[in-house]
């Protein structure tokens, strides 16, 4: 048997689930008997990894924010308090009463979720060229610097071997010119990545709580998934007559006409310059 604080669930072996919380612990027989058969007013808790019913004060250690059961009455033991740990960045302050930030380790904390958000969007974001976008993972990336290497060679490959399939799982034939351009478009993307990162990494430093910094809105170079999510928006919007929108400048290809939401219009364009097209 599983059990998750978090849900205050059990979670059988022998049942397979879609999703499990990440906080899942093992509880053998005795402790899942006692679990059931508790009496009212007692609770579950999970303390040092183990299940066990609660019937009186849950505290915390404060050099290592670790729970504690202790009786319902009576003061609290010395190197305890009933102020929960928010995480591990935070230590322990007698002179305040309370858990205080350790600025230092939030920041490393954060600049590591920066680096892993900045990869991410340069393997995932994708690179939009021609009207459409394409991957811009580093396996993609080799196979896209290959073609341009071998040049004219590339060009004298039958159809089936210049097929590249965009990330909409669409075909398009190109040739080493659009290959090269394409590749051009992918290193664009890539130099907007590592500005927005060094512009979010600077700014970091400066702010009151890094915690509560956020990284993610603002100088990014546009995603493919930040696309899809304004396609589906204005899809929706087209479906259904309306004409206004509520969404950031987008657009989107649709078989053969590209669709720009700018604002609170929809206008219908044969050709939108990779240069005009922007969202947040």
């Amino acid at each position: 048997m599983r059990f998750s604080k978090k849900t205050g669930c059990f979670y059988p072996e022998n049942i397979s689930y879609p999703n499990l919380p990440p906080d899942l612990i093992d509880v053998d027989e005795k402790a899942y008997h006692a679990a059931m058969n508790r009496r009212h007013g007692e609770v579950l808790e999970v303390v040092e990894g183990k299940l066990m019913v609660a019937n009186g004060r849950i505290v915390y250690r404060t050099d290592t924010g670790g729970r504690m059961i202790i009786g319902e009455s009576g003061p609290l033991p010395d190197g305890a308090t009933e102020k929960e740990r928010p995480s591990e960045l935070y230590d322990w302050r007698e002179d305040q009463g309370a858990w205080a930030l350790d600025r230092d380790r939030a920041l490393a904390s954060v600049r590591e979720e920066i680096k892993a958000y900045r990869n991410h969007r340069m393997d995932a974001g994708g690179a939009f060229y021609e009207g459409r976008w394409f991957r811009t993972d580093v396996f993609s990336h080799k196979d896209i610097l290959g073609a341009v290497s071998i040049g004219e060679e590339f060009d004298a490959q039958s159809e089936q071997d210049r097929t590249w399939r965009d990330m909409e799982n669409e075909y398009v034939v190109l040739t080493a010119k659009e290959m090269a351009e394409l590749n051009k478009a992918i290193l664009r993307m890539r130099r907007d990545a590592f500005t927005a990162f060094e512009r979010h990494m600077g700014l970091l430093g400066e702010s009151e709580n890094p915690l509560e910094y956020d990284y993610r809105s603002k100088w990014w170079p546009e995603s493919y998934a930040a696309w899809w999510r304004c396609s589906i928006a204005l899809r929706g919007r087209i479906a259904s007559g309306s004409t206004g929108l509520t969404v950031s400048s987008c657009a989107i290809r649709n078989r053969s006409r590209l669709f720009l939401c700018a604002g609170s219009s929809v206008f219908s364009m044969s050709n939108i310059h990779e240069s005009a097209y922007s969202t947040r």
